[in-house]
């Protein structure tokens, strides 16, 4: 939804937020629909198999359809060393 608000002028957020809708909707239904079909004449593993196309669609749908932004890095960025270093120490300790 944040990347539709994004992209779409202002003008055209409600068609957009309609057509997310109706994905939100629709897809639980066919979804299980489908999931039972493969999973009963094909294999479980199916299910995942089936959405990386759509997957793959998607993150280059995103790509392109975003403003070029120049970067710029905040001054509260994020300090990747300890980021990383958090969850090393919460399993070290476990």
């Amino acid at each position: 939804m944040a990347i539709l608000l994004e992209i779409y002028p202002r003008e055209k957020i409600g068609v957009a937020m309609s057509a997310w809708g109706m994905g939100v909707a629709v897809g639980p239904a066919f979804g299980t629909a489908i999931g039972g079909y493969l999973t009963e004449f094909l294999n479980w593993r199916w299910c995942f198999y089936v959405n990386l196309p759509f997957g793959i669609a998607a993150a280059l749908g995103i790509y392109f359809s975003f403003p070029k932004a120049k970067r710029t890095t905040p001054s509260n960025s994020i300090s990747w060393d300890s980021a990383c270093s958090r969850p090393r120490s919460a399993v070290s300790s476990s």
